[in-house]
C-alpha cells in the first residue's frame, strides 16, 4: 500500500502526492522544456520517487529515480523500462505499437 492520494483542493482530478509520473515529451522546442524544467519541478514533489519519460519521436523511455539518499539517477530505456517503485515494468515496443498496424 502506499497510501492515501491526496487531491488538489483546486482540482479534484490532480494528485498532490504521486508515486509516479509519466511524461510524453512534445515536439520541439517544449521537448527541451519537458526534459528540463518540468523534470526540476517534478523532482521537488516530496512523495514523487519517478519520473518516466517517454519520447513522442523515437523507442526510447527515460527513468528518473530517486535514491535511497534522495539523489535522482537517469536511466535509458529502448527494451524494457523498469519503474520500481510500483513494481512494474514498460516493453518499449509495446509503447509505441501501432494499435491499427495488421
Amino acid at each position: 500500500m502506499c497510501g492515501h492520494a491526496e487531491l488538489d483542493v483546486e482540482d479534484k482530478n490532480a494528485l498532490t502526492n504521486p508515486i509516479v509520473l509519466i511524461e510524453i515529451t512534445s515536439p520541439a522546442p517544449t521537448e527541451a522544456y519537458d526534459r528540463g524544467e518540468k523534470l526540476e519541478h517534478y523532482k521537488r514533489i516530496a512523495s514523487l520517487r519517478e519520473v518516466v519519460i517517454v519520447s513522442h519521436d523515437e523507442r526510447r523511455i527515460d527513468v528518473y529515480r530517486r535514491e535511497q539518499a534522495g539523489e535522482w539517477s537517469a536511466t535509458e530505456a529502448r527494451g524494457r523500462a523498469e519503474i520500481v517503485s510500483i513494481g512494474a515494468a514498460l516493453d518499449v515496443d509495446e509503447v509505441y505499437r501501432d494499435p491499427l498496424a495488421g
